[in-house]
């Protein structure tokens, strides 16, 4: 439930930031009509499968440099709750597995993963669900949120 209320809540206080951060993305992908179908069996000319895998390539690298440089502008209340979050499993990390090396990467990428995959994917995977979009759903949304998942 709290995972679930953390998430509204992010929708609510960030959807200014998701719109600038991906508007022009979303626009650009549904607008420019360039394919990013990778299944030869889809095509109709298999060899097409390296143009768009560079098609879905630069369509994912433009959407990480802006979420990689979107930090001056994004919701200093959700920054804070991001770093509450990392303090708290740090402190359980510390109390539970004292000696464990790994504990420096897990208390960032457990707020950095809530953030990334509740949010920025899943706005690219839905856009109408952020209000980025209107009724759309495209192919390319998906297979864009299935390359940044990775």
């Amino acid at each position: 439930i709290a995972s679930y209320g953390l998430e509204n809540y992010m929708r609510i206080l960030a959807l200014p930031f998701l719109n600038k951060l991906l508007q022009n993305h979303i626009n650009r992908i549904y607008r420019g009509k360039k394919s990013c179908e990778m299944d030869p069996y889809r095509l109709k000319n298999p060899k097409l499968v390296k143009r768009n895998v560079r098609n879905l390539t630069t369509f994912c690298m433009a959407i990480w440099d802006d979420v990689m440089c979107s930090l001056q502008y994004f919701p200093s209340a959700l920054r804070n709750i991001f770093k509450d979050m990392r303090v708290q499993i740090e402190s359980l990390l510390e109390k539970h597995f004292p000696d464990n090396p790994e504990t420096e990467k897990v208390i960032y990428i457990a707020p950095a993963s809530f953030f990334f995959l509740r949010f920025i994917c899943a706005s690219i995977l839905g856009p109408p669900l952020f209000g980025l979009a209107r009724g759309l759903y495209y192919c390319h949304f998906i297979l864009i949120f299935k390359f940044m998942e990775m």
